[in-house]
């Protein structure tokens, strides 16, 4: 290998190559960069050899220019990540499990100490490596942990603490989200989407009190609302509790930083018809569909597909009815205001008179 020859050459006198920490990591992070490749599966397992044999270069050989470091860990630990293989959550936590071994047992001085001590990137990547492998409790685990590691670090008044950041929070959300979105039959998407919802507003609230580190991003909401829509699809669950998830959700993002957009009202509107069906929930559809509709026009992102999405919804005759006679309400005349369309900027997504014929019958 590479690295044998480097080996060889330092023996032989040549001091222009040294075989370091610099060049094993470079190793690691080449393995763990086609460690997605199924032409490569064994690339982890090759980069934990890399990582083990720099270990016995400094324990037994006294190599302490070729210590591994906590770049070396985080590689191995985005090998496994990237190759998502069943135990690839296992082993990264093992890993991580393995740096704080060696941090806290260890006697050297601070600063040596603080080399191989675990950090938010290597906290990420673990729970990276559950997200991909849709086990988001793990996940969740590591950043309560990460969470209690920074309140720990705080009382005891430590300089370098610590903490996760938004990146942290972001892969939590993103978990559960890929959970209620996969293919698995057990999963209880109600949960999954109330658990995303928390770890959002865990964020917000961090965000909103201008800590340094966090924000969040207007994809996140809409990712939830999507979710949401999955869990309104899925008739054994309770569809009053699905339509609050996405009103609170939906709330946030109006009270956030960020700009609602038109696929934010679209799912928003898809949620609501789906989960207010039949005769006992006529005043609340006929309640949400005004809402929802002024709400949408008031913020000028009256779209295309938010009117395709009216006029296509297909219940019970009185369901279409009403619909009709609440969208008739608004887009009996055409044409539209321009105000109601006036934040959507792409310009085939502006209301045609051809959206609004079903209301104008």
């Amino acid at each position: 290998s590479i690295l044998k020859y480097m080996h060889d050459l330092n023996d032989f006198g040549n001091k222009d190559v040294v075989p370091n920490n610099v060049a094993y990591n470079t190793i690691i992070s080449a393995y763990a960069k086609i460690a997605n490749n199924e032409a490569y599966t064994d690339a982890p397992l090759y980069a934990e050899s890399v990582l083990r044999s720099m270990i016995d270069l400094q324990e037994n050989k006294g190599k302490d220019d070729i210590a591994p470091n906590s770049r070396s860990y985080n590689a191995v630990i985005k090998s496994w990540a990237n190759a998502q293989t069943s135990k690839s959550g296992d082993r990264a936590e093992w890993w991580l499990r393995r740096m704080w071994n060696i941090h806290n047992n260890s006697n050297k001085n601070e600063e040596e100490y603080g080399i191989l001590s675990p950090d938010v990137q290597t906290y990420n990547t673990a729970m990276l490596a559950f997200q991909k492998i849709y086990q988001s409790e793990r996940a969740e685990k590591l950043l309560i942990e990460l969470i209690e590691l920074e309140d720990k670090n705080i009382v005891s008044g430590q300089n370098e603490i610590l903490k996760p950041n938004s990146e942290s929070f972001c892969i939590v959300i993103r978990a559960w989200l890929a959970l209620i979105k996969s293919d698995h039959h057990d999963v209880d998407v109600i949960h999954g989407c109330l658990r995303a919802l928390k770890w959002l507003s865990i964020l917000l609230e961090r965000e909103d009190s201008n800590i340094h580190g966090f924000s969040s991003s207007p994809e996140l909401f809409l990712q939830i609302l999507q979710a949401v829509e999955v869990a309104s699809l899925k008739g054994h669950h309770d569809k009053k509790i699905v339509l609050q998830i996405a009103l609170k959700t939906f709330s946030m993002l109006q009270k956030s930083r960020h700009h609602v957009d038109t696929g934010s009202y679209i799912c928003l509107l898809q949620i609501g018809v789906r989960s207010l069906v039949g005769s006992e929930n006529r005043n609340g559809r006929k309640k949400f569909l005004q809402t929802v509709i002024t709400s949408c026009c008031e913020d000028g992102l009256l779209s295309r597909g938010f009117l395709q999405t009216l006029s296509k919804i297909r219940r019970s005759t009185s369901e279409s009815i009403e619909i009709k006679q609440i969208g008739k309400q608004f887009f009996s005349n055409w044409p539209l205001p321009n105000e109601w369309h006036r934040n959507v900027k792409i310009q085939n997504l502006i209301p045609s008179k051809q959206d609004c014929s079903f209301f104008q019958e």
